[in-house]
């Protein structure tokens, strides 16, 4: 029988929580696929997905940026999920859900919750985002998911500490 995403996704996020995974491993590699989903997401021919990402465009990031972090968030992962099927990769799909069922709590209870103004933030990115993608601007979309990226790490090191990969940061 044919294993579910979701099953092989809740299999990664068990192993790596024996291994003791910290969000910080998922962060560093994080940035980089999401680079890539959205230079394939720029260069897909998936005409339904495009008209899917279109309505999740209009329907929410293009609407009230009052909205609770549990629902922003639950919006955000199905964004995700119509970039990752027009990205037409399955090794980003599962590394990027097992990321999100891993690191969910996190980003719930730390960065969102601690800070209204931080859904505001991340919406500001997302509607920016599905233009970019729209209009096939991959090196924006990029720029982007840099942004979006650069303020992760620093809501999670204010959250969790510093990435300890990065080392610690100069005195002064």
């Amino acid at each position: 029988r044919r294993p579910s995403l979701s099953a092989a996704v809740a299999s990664v996020s068990t192993y790596l929580r024996a291994e003791s995974a910290h969000v910080w491993h998922f962060v560093s590699l994080a940035r980089v696929m999401h680079n890539e989903v959205c230079r394939l997401v720029t260069l897909s021919k998936d005409e339904r997905g495009r008209d899917r990402l279109r309505a999740e465009a209009e329907t929410f990031w293009n609407g009230p940026v009052d909205v609770d972090p549990v629902t922003m968030l639950r919006r955000d992962y199905a964004l995700e999920g119509i970039l990752f099927e027009m990205a037409a990769n399955p090794v980003i799909m599962l590394f990027m859900r097992s990321m999100h069922h891993f690191w969910y709590d996190v980003v719930t209870e730390k960065l969102l919750d601690v800070e209204p103004g931080r859904v505001r933030v991340w919406m500001s990115h997302r509607r920016r985002l599905c233009e970019a993608l729209l209009a096939r601007e991959a090196q924006i979309a990029i720029g982007i998911s840099k942004s979006h990226w650069d303020i992760l790490d620093d809501w999670l090191a204010q959250a969790v500490g510093p990435n300890p990969a990065q080392g610690a940061p100069p005195a002064g």
